[in-house]
C-alpha cells in the first residue's frame, strides 16, 4: 500500500522550485511522465515520486517499474500536489532526485572531437538553456558548459525544457574565462566567439577543427573581457531582425559544425 504525502513534506518539496532550497538540499524537482521515464531510464537516483491520487490507474506502468527499481511512490491529491509542482496545470506526477554532478573537464571530454562544444556565457533565460541541453543531445554533443551566474541548470523551467537531455548531456559550470581557456587547451578545442554581425559564416568555417563555441546573454552578448581573449568570430548570415533567439542560434550553429 502506498503512503499518503503529508502537509509538511509536500511544504518542503515545494521549497525545490527555488535554487536557494535546491542549493541547500541537494535536490532538485521532475514534473511529469517524459521526464521521469527518462530519469529511470538514464539509472538516475530518483528518490521518490508522488503521483496524484486520481491518476495512479494513468501511470500504472511507469508507477510499477518504479516500485521495481526500489523507488517509494506516495500519494497527495491534487490540491497537495500543486503546491509542489510549478506547472500551470500539473500532470499529476513529480519526482524528486539529487542534483546531477557538473564537472566541467568531464563534461567538455564527453563530446566527440569532430562535434562542437557550446559554453554559455552570462546567460539568463531557463528555457533557452533547456532547449539547448535538448539541442546538444540531438546533435551527439554530450557535454555543455556555462558560466558562473547563468541560469540554473536544474531550475524547473530548464528541466522541463531539456525533455529528459538533462540526463544524457554531461554539464560542466566555470569559473571565469581563464579557466574556460585553461579547459579549451587542454582538451585541443579552438576557442571562438558566436556573433551577430561580424566573423566567419558558418557555412565557411573549416571543418577539420575541433571547437568550442562561446555563446554570450541574450541581452549583452559576450563580456569585451572574454572577445579580447577569444579573437576568432563566427556568425550565421541572415538579416531582418536584429538578432536570432539564443537557443535557435546555437542549433543552427551545431547543424553547421558538426
Amino acid at each position: 500500500m502506498r503512503i499518503p504525502l503529508t502537509r509538511q513534506q509536500a511544504v518542503e518539496l515545494g521549497k525545490l522550485r527555488l535554487k536557494k532550497y535546491r542549493e541547500e538540499q541537494g535536490h532538485f524537482l521532475l514534473e511529469g511522465e517524459r521526464l521521469i521515464a527518462d530519469a529511470l531510464a538514464a539509472s538516475a537516483p530518483i528518490e521518490r515520486v508522488v503521483v496524484s491520487a486520481g491518476r495512479e490507474q494513468r501511470y500504472a506502468s511507469l508507477l510499477e517499474e518504479l516500485e521495481t527499481a526500489g523507488v517509494p511512490v506516495l500519494t497527495a491529491s491534487e490540491k497537495l500536489l500543486e503546491r509542489i509542482t510549478d506547472t500551470r496545470q500539473p500532470q499529476g506526477l513529480a519526482a524528486v532526485a539529487p542534483i546531477l554532478p557538473t564537472d566541467a573537464a568531464a563534461a567538455i571530454a564527453a563530446v566527440p572531437t569532430h562535434i562542437p562544444v557550446a559554453a554559455f556565457w552570462g546567460v539568463a533565460d531557463p528555457g533557452n538553456f533547456g532547449t539547448a541541453i535538448r539541442s546538444a543531445d540531438w546533435f551527439g554533443s554530450r557535454g555543455i558548459l556555462y558560466s558562473a551566474g547563468s541560469a540554473d541548470p536544474f531550475n524547473p523551467k530548464t528541466v522541463r525544457s531539456s525533455m529528459g537531455s538533462l540526463f544524457r548531456v554531461s554539464l560542466g559550470e566555470v569559473a571565469d574565462t581563464e579557466a574556460l581557456l585553461a579547459l579549451a587547451a587542454k582538451a585541443g578545442r579552438v576557442p571562438v566567439a558566436t556573433t551577430a554581425t561580424d566573423g566567419v559564416p558558418a557555412d565557411s568555417w573549416p571543418r577539420d577543427e575541433s571547437v568550442l563555441l562561446v555563446f554570450g546573454s541574450e541581452a549583452h552578448g559576450l563580456p569585451d573581457e572574454l572577445l579580447a581573449r577569444v579573437p576568432r568570430r563566427i556568425r550565421i548570415p541572415g538579416g531582418g531582425a536584429e538578432s536570432l533567439n539564443l537557443a535557435v542560434a546555437h542549433a543552427v550553429f551545431m547543424y553547421a559544425l558538426r
